[in-house]
């Protein structure tokens, strides 16, 4: 009886402890993976076209924005994100708004402070917004999200377009401060990189 005990305890503990092995196993194989796409497979597979990419927003990153214009608010201030956001159709937009003559200007790397700045500016009469969130903020750090409500006394905007993530519910940008609904664009799902690709090329139609 003793034996048939010890054997269940063991068996018990055995497959504890496996468990354990594997969970760490799993841990360690997901933080591989993930620095095997950060550091090789994303520049890889992704590293030229967003290189070009770049180099384009970069060298005509705003037009007439001394005045009103249309903010393209890039939510990139840590790695990858800071080069993946490149992989989105931001010099469609670009090109888009220089044939429509539409003053503009791309803010990159935004801290809460940026991100404050830009949306209480007067003179931003339209917002872009693009990188990770959730329907009530943007993800602007590793473990940080600048929630909309923190501006929601801010100057209306003639539209306001989330690019992001727009899950978990709560009000969104759009919602505060957006004079169009129909010309702003807000989801209550999860975006995924081909639906946020389909929506540019669509908008860039227009």
């Amino acid at each position: 009886m003793l034996e048939k005990i010890y054997y269940i305890l063991f068996q018990i503990l055995f497959w504890f402890v496996l468990s354990l092995v594997l969970a760490g196993f799993s841990f360690l194989y997901f933080k591989l993976y993930k620095k095997f796409f950060e550091f090789f497979l994303f520049p890889l597979f992704l590293g030229i076209p967003i290189l070009f990419r770049w180099n384009y927003v970069k060298k005509n990153s705003q037009f007439n924005s001394n005045k009103n214009h249309i903010a393209i608010i890039l939510a990139n201030n840590y790695y990858p994100w800071r080069y993946m956001t490149y992989g989105f159709r931001i010099d469609k937009l670009i090109k888009y708004f220089k044939r429509k003559n539409l003053s503009y200007k791309v803010y990159s790397r935004v801290n809460e402070y940026d991100i404050k700045k830009i949306i209480n500016n007067k003179n931003t009469k339209g917002i872009i917004l693009i990188g990770h969130g959730q329907r009530h903020g943007i993800k602007i750090g590793k473990n940080k999200i600048f929630y909309y409500c923190e501006v929601i006394k801010a100057p209306k905007k003639d539209f306001v377009i989330q690019l992001h993530c727009n899950h978990f519910g709560g009000f969104s940008l759009v919602d505060y401060l957006a004079k169009d609904k129909k010309k702003s664009f807000v989801t209550d799902k999860t975006l995924t990189f081909k639906s946020i690709e389909k929506f540019i090329d669509e908008y860039t139609k227009q």
